[in-house]
C-alpha cells in the first residue's frame, strides 16, 4: 500500500466518522424533540382533565369576592347578586344606592330624574312625582 492509498483511506474513514457523528446528533435531536412533545401533550392532557373536573353544569366555579353572594369573576365589581342588606349597583354590592338611584328589591335602579324625586331619608326610597 502506498502513501496515497493510506491518505485516501484516512480521509475516507475521517469522513465516515464525521457522517456517523452527525447522524447520531440528528437522531438524538429527534428523540429529544419527540420526548418534549410527548411530555407537553401529557401535561396539557392532565391539565385539561383537571380543569374539566372543576366544571359543574358547564360553568367554571369562580371564587367570588367576599362582598358578593354570586359573581361572574373574582373582583368586587363582578357581583351579580348581593348578600342581605347590600344592593347591587353596576356589578358592586353597596350599603346604599348612589344619589338619584332607588332601591328595587336588592338592586339600585334609575336614575330617571324627570319622573321621580329621591329623598335621602332613613329608607333611601324614591317617591314618584
Amino acid at each position: 500500500m502506498n502513501v496515497y492509498h493510506a491518505i485516501f483511506h484516512y480521509y475516507w474513514i475521517q469522513h465516515l466518522v464525521f457522517l456517523l457523528w452527525n447522524v447520531l446528533i440528528l437522531v438524538t435531536k429527534i428523540i429529544l424533540f419527540v420526548f418534549v412533545i410527548f411530555s407537553l401533550s401529557l401535561f396539557f392532557h392532565f391539565f385539561l382533565i383537571k380543569f374539566q373536573n372543576k366544571k359543574k353544569n358547564n360553568k367554571i366555579k369562580i371564587a367570588c369576592n367576599s362582598l358578593c353572594q354570586k359573581c361572574n369573576g373574582p373582583l368586587s365589581t363582578n357581583c351579580v347578586a348581593c348578600p342581605n342588606s347590600k344592593y347591587l349597583f353596576n356589578g358592586e354590592c353597596l350599603d346604599d344606592c348612589p344619589f338619584g338611584y332607588f332601591i328595587s328589591g336588592s338592586q339600585c335602579q334609575g336614575p330617571i330624574f324627570v319622573l321621580f324625586f329621591c329623598f335621602r331619608l332613613s329608607s333611601n326610597k324614591c317617591n314618584i312625582i
